[in-house]
């Protein structure tokens, strides 16, 4: 597979997200981001000497990561940073309280929506509506020369142009009076991306064929659509018709606001928190939460045209159908000159049986778009699902000489046979499909579930396997395969698939019952027992199972104790299939430098005891020891779980987000720790650390004084009580702590 880097900032992220999905379902070929702005690591590097070919964006400026210093023997196609801050002149600077969110990475007012002008009255303290009428009434021309800030910005483009054989500035210069082209001033809309795109894949030499589908599928840059608006006066100046003091912008999920409140929301510092939580949430599948926000969001803007789709899909997720629909119309009634919400409203009549407000839908959404082939395949579909051959024929015909590559009209054709129980004319159109557009995600996966219908099980593991290399975090996918691979009696195979699947997915109760199938299958019936038990504990609220007997362990941990760890890991491994022979074989693994083992043991032992936090909590420490902290991340998240009250789990969560710089999250995990655990000046100091990160200098240097506290207090313990029962002891070492200041005089054991 052909790997293609794109080297720059956000517009190269674009450009790699408009390959992988415009192109590689086609090609196989693959894009990736490198961003420029930050110092190259090992990630980064890797990536760049993997690559095929590189793709260069061209700046004025330099950037941290320069691939012309990086002594690379690749192809490298350059493209120019685009820009149109001459609509902007007071851009390039976020809101002075802008900070990272827990449920926002950039923070409701990042650069791209900043405003150096109304920071400075910010930081001077000035009333909001003395502020936002002296931005309104300010003589912008006086202030900065828009003519030739136009002249200036249009220079530098062409210099940029010029390099790469392009021609954005022209099109800016022809087209801004008439036409946004551009959200903020580093995100390009529709015409200017189109272009850039185009001109970019032409280069690296992508067929002919597929370049010139594009203007029928892109009808938005695939940017984040949320606009800055335009000072009324610039629109004046330039006499731009597309914007005024009345024009609406959307900002977020909040809704659309015209200059003059978006200045006001700016300088009280105003984003709704409900609305981007509910995004969040349900980005991450968390849908029952992401309801509760959204609704409640919602209550405060009801005009969130965007907010009221989003619920309506969240709904149709969980099941609520009728509550989508009513969702839907909503949107649709507050914005009806969004065709995605027409066209999503158009599939929800349809299902539910108002066919004819269906079609009107779906003929709106065309409508507004009429270039846009996905609409008219829809109703294709729409009228496919009716019976209405004939129609639908003659749409999709006309669909053919728009776009003969459009591989996603046969993929809903063969999805609405499978429903109809045709599994071979569905297998005839996943082909058709596949034979377009051979890379497409989903189509495989969908031909497998048809092929396994039909009894062709070789064929349909061949295609899920395939599949599954392609898209390897689909769990039901993968659950699907092992599923395959046991009804063809190959139990060995099907196993490892499941374990798997547990890996990725610990929340989930279908691995672990998979897996306990697969088990008895295998005539593993005292294993696949014992799971079950623990799977109904740990999913059901059931009774846990009893305790494992550890008799059988005990000369495996004599070895153990005695630091004969090879042999003791012998002895686990001999030892009866169970968590806490694994969990000890883990522990044997990792003493004797084996990581790979140790963490492989981890694994086992939580696939057979899902219902035990600490057998999680162990695994992620193994795994946090390798660098693996997003797994490390799931296994301590799936511990506390389990048992919210386990403060070393909370802990080491902290330090795990803090690896991966999501410092609110980490400061949260960390005071759950020190809720549970007060006195530990470690945890205190962690916390300071973090809150460094997030700029907050009061709370870090408190965090940092109680840590300090603790810290004279535990040495003056440690001084003064020499002699420690037994009984004290045990009770100490019941939840170790690292680093721990009184580590010379008690010795804890691993829990």
């Amino acid at each position: 597979m052909e790997r293609v880097v794109f080297v720059g900032n956000c517009q190269a992220q674009g450009l790699a997200d408009a390959f992988n999905q415009f192109i590689a379902p086609f090609t196989g070929q693959r894009g990736f981001h490198v961003g420029a702005y930050r110092d190259i690591d090992d990630a980064s590097r890797a990536l760049l000497e993997s690559a095929d070919v590189i793709v260069d964006l061209v700046f004025d400026f330099a950037q941290r990561i320069n691939v012309a210093d990086l002594g690379l023997d690749k192809p490298v196609v350059v493209v120019p940073y685009v820009n149109c801050n001459f609509l902007w002149p007071f851009a390039y600077e976020a809101h002075p309280r802008n900070t990272l969110a827990q449920f926002s990475d950039s923070g409701p007012y990042p650069i791209q929506l900043g405003d150096a002008y109304l920071n400075r009255l910010i930081r001077e303290e000035l009333p909001a509506e003395e502020a936002a009428s002296r931005y309104l009434d300010l003589d912008i021309d006086q202030k900065v020369r828009l003519d030739r800030r136009l002249e200036m910005n249009l220079a530098l483009q062409r210099r940029r142009d010029e390099a790469c054989s392009f021609a954005v500035a022209e099109l800016m210069e022809r087209h801004f009076h008439e036409e946004p082209i551009f959200l903020t001033p580093d995100h390009p809309n529709q015409r200017i991306f189109l272009h850039v795109v185009q001109h970019c894949f032409e280069q690296l030499n992508v067929p002919t064929p597929l370049i010139a589908r594009l203007p029928h599928v892109v009808r938005r840059s695939l940017f984040p659509q949320d606009a800055l608006p335009v000072h009324p006066r610039l629109a004046a100046h330039f006499g731009l018709t597309w914007a005024s003091e009345a024009t609406r912008y959307p900002f977020w999920m909040d809704g659309d606001f015209t200059f003059a409140e978006f200045i006001g929301r700016y300088l009280r510092f105003e984003w709704c928190e409900d609305l981007a939580a509910g995004l969040f949430l349900a980005d991450r599948g968390r849908r029952g939460e992401a309801i509760m926000r959204l609704r409640a969001g919602l209550v405060a803007y009801p005009k969130a045209d965007r907010a009221w789709s989003l619920l309506s899909h969240v709904f149709i997720a969980e099941g609520m159908h009728p509550d989508a629909l009513d969702a839907a119309r909503k949107a649709v009634e507050i914005n009806s000159r969004d065709a995605r919400h027409l066209a999503h409203l158009g599939n929800l009549l349809t299902n539910a049986g108002e066919i004819a407000a269906a079609r009107a839908a779906y003929e709106r959404a065309m409508a507004l778009e009429p270039e846009h082939t996905p609409w008219l395949r829809l109703l294709t579909l729409h009228w496919e699902r009716q019976g209405k051959r004939a129609e639908a024929g003659a749409l999709a015909a006309s669909l053919a000489a728009k776009d003969p590559l459009d591989y996603e009209l046969h993929a809903q054709r063969g999805h609405l046979l499978a429903g109809r129980g045709d599994e071979a004319g569905a297998v005839s159109a996943f082909s058709h499909a596949l034979g377009l557009a051979p890379h497409a995600p989903g189509l495989r996966a969908a031909r497998s579930h048809v092929l396994a219908g039909l009894g062709r099980l070789p064929e349909a593991i061949g295609d899920a396997r395939a599949a599954l290399r392609e898209t390897p975090e689909d769990r039901d996918l993968r659950l699907h395969l092992g599923n395959l691979l046991l009804s063809s009696g190959d139990a060995a195979a099907a196993e490892e698939v499941f374990r798997e699947a547990i890996k990725r997915h610990l929340d989930n109760p279908e691995p672990y019952r998979r897996l306990a199938a697969t088990l008895a299958a295998e005539g593993r019936e005292a294993a696949a027992a014992r799971l079950e038990a623990s799977i109904a504990c740990a999913f059901e609220g059931a009774e846990p199972p009893p305790p494992e007997d550890a008799a059988p362990l005990a000369a495996g941990v004599t070895l153990f104790e005695a630091g004969d760890y090879a042999a003791a890991a012998e002895v686990f491994r001999a030892a009866n299939e169970n968590a806490e022979s694994q969990t000890w074989l883990a522990h044997a693994e990792d003493r004797a430098g084996r990581r790979a083992g140790a963490i492989e043991a981890g694994w086992r032992a939580v696939a057979l005891a899902p219902h035990e936090a600490r057998y999680f909590e162990h695994l992620g420490h193994f795994l946090a020891a390798v660098g693996n902290n997003d797994a490390a991340e799931r296994a301590f998240r799936r511990a506390i779980a389990l048992e919210p009250t386990r403060a070393g789990a909370h802990a080491a969560l902290s330090h795990v987000l803090f690896a991966l710089a999501r410092w609110q999250e980490g400061i949260e995990a960390a005071r759950a720790a020190i809720a549970l655990r007060p006195d530990d000046a470690d945890l205190f100091g962690h916390l300071g650390n973090l809150l460094r990160q997030v700029s907050d200098h009061d709370g870090a240097e408190a965090a940092f004084k109680k840590s300090l506290e603790l810290t004279l207090a535990q040495k003056n313990f440690c001084n003064n009580n020499t002699n420690i029962t037994k009984e004290e002891t045990e009770q100490l070492s019941e939840e170790p702590r690292s680093g721990d200041k009184c580590e010379k005089k008690f010795k804890f054991a691993g829990n």
